[in-house]
């Protein structure tokens, strides 16, 4: 079992393990057949090329900014959404509930065209407002809060209004610190989603200030006039490092 298992983790492994092997080469040890598994001497001009030639570092902050800003806003309105789903009662909740969970099952393609034209409506187009605003509210962070804050003891949440707490307290001091492991998968699930989000961003960004990294990658691609398959994944391995912290870290 443990030998299928690491067979198998090999096997996953494999394309990033090539992938960063692939950005200290030269390129004429990429194109070499049969093909180099480790170059002859590890070289960073692919990474100094990468900053040189296609403002990486701008790119860069801007998908920061962006996932930053979104995660943030993501966690405090579905903690917030999930806690009043989960431990209040007021009318039309459920209603309220399955609508947002319905929104999930619509397909960001057949949205995509009436949210741009909002966007030109509010002058958001080719902003970070455009960026951002339209994935401040999650559904599936919603539903993920709203299921762990549930199994919080209703005797804890009274206990706690019995000696004075108030609802925002209530929030803050008791029901997020439990929650924790929620906290924590939606902000890798939310911060991943957004730095590699291609679709939206080149729907509403024009100009290349404000790139992210994903469009940044696709344009570069068509910048020389020779493949530099090393560049490229130069770059691939510089853009994929922040999830991966992110994922370690949390």
């Amino acid at each position: 079992g443990y030998v299928v298992m690491a067979a198998v983790g090999i096997l996953f492994l494999f394309p990033f393990f090539w992938m960063v092997i692939t950005s200290f080469k030269s390129m004429r040890e990429v194109i070499a057949l049969p093909p180099i598994f480790v170059p002859s001497s590890f070289s960073f001009d692919s990474y100094r090329r990468v900053f040189r030639e296609i403002r990486f570092a701008r790119f860069f902050l801007n998908s920061l900014f962006v996932a930053v800003a979104v995660t943030g806003a993501v966690l405090i309105t579905s903690s917030m959404s999930g806690f009043a789903f989960a431990k209040y009662s007021f009318r039309g909740k459920t209603a309220m509930f399955v609508g947002v969970l319905s929104t999930m099952m619509v397909p960001f393609e057949v949205v995509m065209i009436p949210l741009y034209l909002m966007m030109v409506k509010l002058d958001w187009a080719n902003s970070y407002w455009g960026l951002i605003v339209p994935s401040v509210v999650s559904p599936f962070g919603i539903f993920l809060m709203r299921q762990f804050i549930e199994s919080i003891p209703d005797d804890m949440i009274a206990a706690a209004r019995m000696d004075g707490c108030s609802e925002f307290r209530l929030y803050w001091q008791i029901v997020l610190p439990n929650v924790k492991p929620a906290l924590s998968a939606l902000t890798i699930f939310t911060f991943m989603w957004q730095w590699n989000a291609f679709l939206w961003p080149f729907i509403i960004i024009s100009s290349d200030r404000l790139r992210t990294l994903p469009l940044a990658l696709a344009f570069y691609q068509n910048m020389f006039t020779g493949p530099q398959y090393n560049v490229l994944m130069a770059a691939t391995v510089l853009t994929i490092a922040p999830t991966v912290l992110v994922f370690l870290v949390l």
